[in-house]
C-alpha cells in the first residue's frame, strides 16, 4: 500500500505507536494545523521508533478535515438520532484519553457543582489525577462505544466510526465538548476542531466547547451559531489554563440553571452548515480545499473500504 491518511489535531496521537498502525504503508499524509509544522524534530523522533521514515510523513494543513470525514462516516453508517424527551441537561463524552489532566480537572469541577448528576457521560480511561469530587470509575454510554474500544483504549481501531451514542444524545439538551488540546505552559493556538466538535454539531444539539483559545471563534467564523446570546465566550480568549477552566465551568453552571429552551431551528441550521462546508469544499472561511486533498481523501476511504458518499454533494447544484 502506498499511503495512509490521518486527520489529527494533537501531535501526541502521532508519537504514541499504539495509536498508529503503519505496517505496509510507504507514505503517511497527516492533515494538521499550520502551527504543528514546527514539531519536525518530534516527528523525526517518532519515525525512528516506527517502521516508516520521517521523509515519508507529509504534513498538510486542512482545518476542516473532520467535517468531511465525520459527515461521510455518518452517511455511510446511516446514523439516525431519534427524537426523545429530554432527561438530562448535558452529554459529556470522554472516550479515548480521559487521563489528560485538563479533562480530569474539568470532570472534577463538573462533579463538584452537580453538572454530572444532570448529565449522561462516558469516561473510558480512569485517570491518576487526585480527584476530590469525581468518582473516577470507567463509564460507557452505549454499545457502539463498547464494541469500538471494548474498554481497551490502547488500540485505536478506527477513525471512521462516528462516536455518537444516539439514544443518549437524543435525551439531552446540550453537548459539552472537551476537545483535544496541547498545553505545556504555552498554547498552540490554531483554527482546527476534531470529530468531537463535529459530532456535537451533527447531533443537532446546542454545544459548548472547551478547546484551545479561539476554537469557538473558528466555528463562528465558519458560519456556525455558537449560542453567544446565552454564553459569555470570554473564556475562549483566556490563555491561563486555570482561569480558562474557571470561566468555562461558570458558563456550564449558568446553562445548567437555564430552563429548557427550544433550539431545534438553530441546531438544524448548524447541521445544514456541515453539509454546506463539505459541499462547497471549504477549508476555512476564505479558501477551499485543494483538489489534491480531495483525491487523497477518496483514496483513504477506499483503503478503509468505505464509499465516498460526499462526492454526491460535490456534484449537486441545489
Amino acid at each position: 500500500m502506498i499511503y495512509k491518511v490521518f486527520g489529527v489535531n494533537h501531535y501526541i496521537n502521532l508519537l504514541n505507536n499504539n495509536f498508529l498502525d503503519l505496517k505496509g504503508y510507504k507514505k503517511v499524509i497527516l492533515f494538521i494545523p499550520d502551527e504543528f509544522f514546527e514539531y519536525n524534530d518530534e516527528f523525526t523522533s517518532f519515525s525512528k521508533n516506527s517502521n516508516i521514515s520521517y521523509e515519508a510523513i507529509t504534513l498538510s494543513d486542512w482545518p476542516t478535515f473532520f467535517f468531511f470525514n465525520v459527515l461521510n462516516s455518518c452517511l455511510a453508517t446511516k446514523l439516525y438520532i431519534p427524537q426523545n424527551s429530554i432527561e438530562k441537561k448535558f452529554l459529556v463524552l470522554v472516550n479515548r484519553t480521559s487521563s489528560r489532566e485538563y479533562r480530569s480537572i474539568l470532570m472534577d469541577e463538573f462533579a463538584r457543582f452537580g453538572i454530572l448528576s444532570n448529565s449522561f457521560y462516558s469516561w473510558l480511561n480512569p485517570s491518576n489525577y487526585s480527584f476530590k469530587y469525581f468518582d473516577n470509575k470507567q463509564a460507557c454510554l452505549d454499545t457502539e462505544l463498547t464494541i469500538e474500544y471494548g474498554f481497551d483504549t490502547s488500540v485505536y481501531k478506527s477513525i471512521n466510526v462516528p462516536l455518537i451514542p444516539a439514544k443518549f444524545v437524543s435525551k439531552v439538551e446540550w453537548n459539552l465538548v472537551l476537545e483535544t488540546i496541547r498545553y505545556d505552559g504555552t498554547w498552540r493556538s490554531f483554527n482546527f476542531v476534531s470529530e468531537k466538535s463535529v459530532n456535537a454539531i451533527y447531533s443537532k444539539k446546542p454545544f459548548l466547547i472547551f478547546g484551545v483559545p479561539g476554537a469557538n471563534k473558528f466555528l463562528k467564523d465558519m458560519g456556525f451559531d455558537i449560542f453567544d446570546d446565552l454564553i459569555d465566550y470570554d473564556f475562549d480568549n483566556e490563555h491561563s489554563l486555570e482561569i480558562r477552566i474557571q470561566k468555562f465551568v461558570k458558563e456550564v453552571i449558568k446553562i445548567n440553571n437555564l430552563s429548557n429552551i427550544d433550539f431545534s431551528d438553530r441546531c438544524h441550521k448548524n447541521f445544514k452548515r456541515i453539509f454546506e462546508i463539505v459541499k462547497n469544499k471549504l477549508k476555512n472561511p476564505n479558501s477551499t480545499v485543494d483538489k489534491h486533498f480531495l483525491d487523497l481523501f477518496d483514496e483513504y476511504l477506499k483503503y478503509q473500504n468505505m464509499n465516498n458518499l460526499i462526492k454526491q454533494l460535490w456534484s449537486r447544484r441545489d
